[in-house]
């Protein structure tokens, strides 16, 4: 009995024993699962924590890259403005903030999850709304241009002219104030300016489809719910590619500058005062320059006759009369039309020309005054006088890039109806009045061929700083350019772009849109927008591909 009595306290005590024990087992499991639990998360936040500090500073260099984009603006001088721009291109000296070898900087002008073009992008190579001419002498070469592009019909081209212009009588296609009230439109047609790619929306035969396409935000990157078929607005044809809609060929503010380095307005070769303008052409060329230039304004240039036949010189003759009266009847001051020059002021004559006469002649573009001729009464003899630019012996496309610095032949700051063909698509260069699609497609390749060589040797691009490339490269002949030239340039003052910041580790980029101004020594941010994060391939400046190393 006694020996029941041990072993029954024995066995109690050893139940208690492994009862305490699988007490203690089980502490323990629950404080590793605590712990454990502890550490996963704190992992989880360390990761975090990590990939939004690897976020902030992907951020802080796209910022960064728009920062430094300005400050390189600000201190280059005005004239260096365009080797600047090249150089992005070019992958010379672009913007990049000192960062760890796991992070890179670049400005872009394009960006997709595919492929990236290194550099800015011209507003002036989209055609100006608010260049258009919209008086009535104009309509059908304005009307053209529209149409040019993608989905713009008549009745589109028509309604936007009249809600431009300041009469409220409808076009032949368009619609005025009255159009819009029988059907409550709760907008009536401006009479001006667009202030915004909101108020195109309420001009008739324009939508959201045809002016944005896929890009509903018009932020320039292909969103997840632009590429995915009809599941989420806008419906898109989810082929990875963005379709960004009519306002890609359109601009509402693009401009170049018409002011020199120093800011100060350009001798304007139009001026009707020919004494003024005499005076400050010798001052800057000298007497030779001076003189030509005021003879051409005076007459205009010698008719040549080469290639012309015979039916069709009493044409030309009859044409070029009816141009010198219609102009003289329209610059001669009221006032003084029915005195003779003499009597209605003190005579002016300098270098031999008389400068009493109101000039009758325009000149279109500086390409007008190369290697033509113009026949001037010099003390009262008939001279002709040659262009002291001549095609040969002279670097014509260095000689007009100088000549602009300080020529102009338009009065105001700022230059609106000029496409920059150094970057214009070919649905943009076809809205140049005169322009065929053979010319257009003849300017892309030979431009798309010369950027290429630029890139690959690393230099920028300085053949394509004057509208004469096209004539150097054989696209078109000299007259033709004269007719084409005042609706063309190579430069501009607007420039937008993509500052991106890449993490190579995560593969992923800070993406910010800015857009840029510079006139002379001012320079301005116009806008600046997060895109936000997105995988990015880096741009191989060598390929011009977007492979990731």
């Amino acid at each position: 009995m006694f020996y029941n009595l041990q072993t029954n306290k024995r066995r109690k005590l050893t139940d208690r024993r492994a009862f305490v024990t699988l007490l203690i087992l089980i502490a323990i499991l629950g404080l590793s699962l605590a712990v454990y639990t502890f550490a996963d998360q704190v992992m989880l936040e360390h990761a975090s924590t990590r990939a939004s500090m690897r976020q902030l500073q992907s951020l802080l260099i796209a910022r960064g890259g728009v920062d430094e984009v300005r400050c390189r603006f600000r201190s280059l001088p005005p004239k260096e403005h365009r080797n600047l721009v090249d150089g992005i291109a070019a992958n010379q000296g672009n913007p990049l903030i000192p960062t760890e070898d796991e992070y890179r900087g670049s400005i872009y002008r394009e960006v997709s999850r595919y492929q990236s073009k290194l550099g800015l992008a011209s507003e002036s190579a989209k055609l100006n709304i608010h260049s258009l001419d919209l008086s009535k002498k104009g309509e059908t070469i304005s009307r053209s241009r529209l149409t040019a592009l993608p989905n713009v019909s008549l009745q589109m081209a028509d309604s936007l002219l009249d809600w431009l212009d300041a009469d409220d009588i409808p076009r032949t296609y368009g619609a005025e104030a009255n159009w819009y009230v029988e059907r409550n439109q709760s907008r009536r047609p401006n009479n001006g300016i667009l202030t915004s790619w909101q108020e195109l929306l309420s001009v008739r035969g324009f939508d959201e489809a045809i002016l944005f396409g896929e890009d509903t935000n018009n932020n320039g990157w292909l969103d997840w719910n632009e590429n995915d078929g009809d599941a989420q607005l806008p419906p898109d044809d989810r082929d990875g590619v963005l379709d960004k809609g009519l306002v890609q060929f359109l601009s509402l503010d693009a401009f170049e500058s018409n002011l020199t380095d120093e800011g100060k307005p350009k001798i304007d070769l139009n001026d009707e005062n020919l004494p003024r303008l005499y005076s400050r052409l010798e001052e800057k060329f000298g007497e030779r320059v001076a003189i030509f230039i005021t003879a051409y304004r005076i007459d205009g240039p010698a008719l040549e006759l080469k290639g012309i036949e015979t039916k069709d010189l009493r044409k030309i003759l009859d044409e070029s009369f009816d141009q010198r009266i219609e102009n003289q009847m329209k610059n001669l001051d009221p006032v003084k039309k029915s005195l003779p020059a003499q009597v209605a002021g003190k005579a002016t004559k300098k270098g031999g020309l008389s400068l009493d006469r109101t000039p009758i002649h325009t000149i279109k573009s500086l390409i007008d005054l190369i290697d033509v001729s113009v026949i001037a009464l010099i003390d009262d003899q008939e001279r002709r006088l040659n262009s002291p630019w001549q095609l040969s012996g002279n670097d014509v496309h260095g000689l007009l890039i100088e000549l602009e610095k300080s020529l102009t032949t338009h009065r105001e700051p700022k230059l609106t109806q000029r496409i920059d063909i150094s970057q214009a698509s070919l649905e943009v260069l076809l809205t140049i009045p005169g322009m065929t699609r053979g010319v257009a497609e003849s300017i892309l390749s030979t431009r798309d061929r010369s950027t290429t060589i630029s890139s690959t040797d690393g230099r920028s691009n300085a053949s394509l700083r004057s509208v004469y490339w096209l004539v150097e490269n054989q696209i078109m002949d000299l007259e033709y350019l004269r007719k084409l030239a005042p609706f063309m340039t190579t430069s501009g003052a607007i420039y937008s772009g993509f500052s991106v910041g890449h993490d190579r580790v995560s593969r992923s980029s800070a993406i910010i849109k800015f857009t840029l101004s510079h006139q002379a020594k001012t320079v301005r941010i116009l806008e600046h927008s997060e895109i936000g994060f997105a995988p990015l391939h880096r741009q191989d400046p060598q390929h011009g591909s977007s492979t990731f190393q």
